[in-house]
């Protein structure tokens, strides 16, 4: 159960993470939402309950290559359908973007919106975890006992790394590294605020 946990929240987060890379423009807006929707099916009501809690907020350093940014995620609100969940992205030269998912109670990504317009969430049959394992990571906010996951992407052919754990709200995660045009795109946790 603790696993199945952890797989949950990292798909979820390696969701979210894609979004923040491709509202940067770093990878396609079709890649966003695959993880997470591979996760729908193994999702519960009450294990996304355990993941999202309106005001839970998590920030992160973003290194792209010779860009840094900055990214704030947090649960915005709890509808009737689930969870919106609202990451911004400062990317420096790249300007600002929002991201905005609605998770349903299910688990399941209902809608997404990037800077304002409505996407349309892809399969996620391209998406396969590869690699995962219990690990000790150190970021800027700290050290933490994670579960290390490592997804491939077989549409664009590359790999995600996403350390994720159960004591950083929103989604779980301490830091990802995904591929990128511009080369790799690190996340790491600096701060984060729990919510409700």
């Amino acid at each position: 159960m603790v696993r199945t946990f952890f797989i949950a929240a990292a798909l979820l987060l390696g969701m979210q993470a894609r979004a923040n890379l491709s509202s940067a423009q770093a990878v396609s807006q079709t890649e966003v939402v695959m993880v997470g929707q591979a996760l729908a099916q193994a999702m519960t009501p009450q294990m996304m309950a355990g993941i999202f809690h309106v005001g839970d907020s998590a920030d992160y350093n973003m290194n792209m290559s010779f860009i840094t940014g900055k990214v704030h995620m947090f649960v915005r609100n709890q509808v009737a359908q689930g969870y919106w969940v609202e990451t911004d992205v400062d990317a420096g030269m790249m300007g600002k973007q929002k991201v905005e998912v609605l998770y349903g109670n299910n688990g399941q990504v209902l809608q997404m919106i990037v800077n304002g317009q409505q996407q349309t969430p892809p399969s996620p049959s391209d998406e396969k975890i590869v690699a995962m394992h219990p690990a000790t990571i150190t970021v800027p906010k700290g050290t933490f006992q994670c579960e290390y996951i490592k997804i491939h992407d077989n549409s664009q052919n590359t790999d995600e790394e996403v350390w994720v754990s159960r004591s950083v709200p929103v989604e779980g995660m301490v830091k990802t590294v995904s591929q990128s045009q511009i080369g790799p795109v690190t996340l790491e946790l600096t701060n984060f605020t729990k919510g409700n």
